[in-house]
């Protein structure tokens, strides 16, 4: 059970069908229990696909301290039982989204197509992955505004899936300047080896200031209204843009600041997308 929960990677699994909900409830202009089935697909999409990320990428994960003690590569489960794992829950995921509208089901082929072939061939091929990486996170939105029917005005959802694709370049790339010798020991090529650590620092500070800036769009249109939501959305924004400083220590950031940074990258795209169902919640 151990081995199938690191399998899984729930909590990035968990985080896809909050945005899944996040436009369902931007499309529905409200929270109800009819969110919950493409949320759900959409949590059994991501965890099918880091099922079969880490059959594809065992070897990799075996020669880096981050993920050498994934199920895979310690020999708890064989590659074999997790792309089984894979299929069914995947195949269990698209299901669900099919509820929704088959163009729903058509997005999440989508995603798990662009994150296990595109981006799982470009890591090995180029150290900017990340950059067409980050569509797939944009798709998790897109899912549950489809699902909910949203046909009109589609410049809320939008905006919610701009932020999405800003927040994870430095995600991964901050991921990147704490782990850079594992990549190098992994074979993979590494943004901080292209650029170098300072220049990184400087362009992943730019992305993060670039994230925090970008959530002015909720409130002018519309995603967000009220006044407490708007506050909060400011107090993190905010927060982000000074745990983002900390990248721009001359002679490269530390290791507490790097660590830092990614908490509150992740931090600040949880409760972005909180506020937005909450907001939606009191509106309905």
């Amino acid at each position: 059970m151990r081995g199938l929960i690191q399998l899984l990677r729930l909590r990035l699994a968990a985080a896809v069908g909050l945005s899944a909900a996040a436009g369902y409830a931007l499309a529905d202009d409200g929270v109800g229990a009819e969110l919950i089935p493409p949320a759900a697909g959409c949590i059994l999409l991501a965890a099918g696909a880091s099922a079969l990320n880490q059959v594809q990428e065992r070897r990799q994960d075996a020669r880096m301290a981050r993920t050498a003690g994934r199920p895979i590569p310690i020999g708890r489960l064989s590659a074999l039982e997790g792309s089984v794992v894979a299929g069914m829950l995947l195949m269990a995921g698209e299901a669900l989204l099919l509820l929704g509208s088959l163009f729903a089901a058509a997005l999440g082929v989508l995603a798990v197509l662009w994150y296990n072939v595109l981006y799982t061939h470009l890591k090995r091929r180029t150290a900017f992955a990340a950059v067409p990486g980050a569509l797939t996170g944009c798709l998790g939105p897109a899912i549950g505004w489809s699902a909910a029917g949203g046909q009109a005005d589609g410049s809320r959802l939008f905006a919610i899936m701009i932020i999405m694709f800003l927040w994870q370049v430095p995600h991964f790339w901050v991921l990147g300047l704490q782990r850079k010798d594992e990549y190098r020991a992994a074979g993979l090529p590494s943004p901080a080896a292209a650029l170098g650590t300072d220049r990184l620092s400087r362009i992943t500070f730019v992305w993060s200031l670039g994230t925090a800036v970008a959530t002015l769009m909720l409130p002018l249109l519309g995603v967000l209204q009220r006044p407490g939501m708007l506050i909060a959305l400011g107090v993190a924004a905010a927060a982000l843009a000074i745990l983002g400083g900390g990248l721009l220590r001359t002679g490269g950031p530390s290791p507490r600041a790097l660590r830092r940074g990614f908490a509150g990258l992740n931090l600040f795209i949880l409760i972005t997308l909180v506020l937005v169902l909450v907001d939606r919640g009191l509106a309905s």
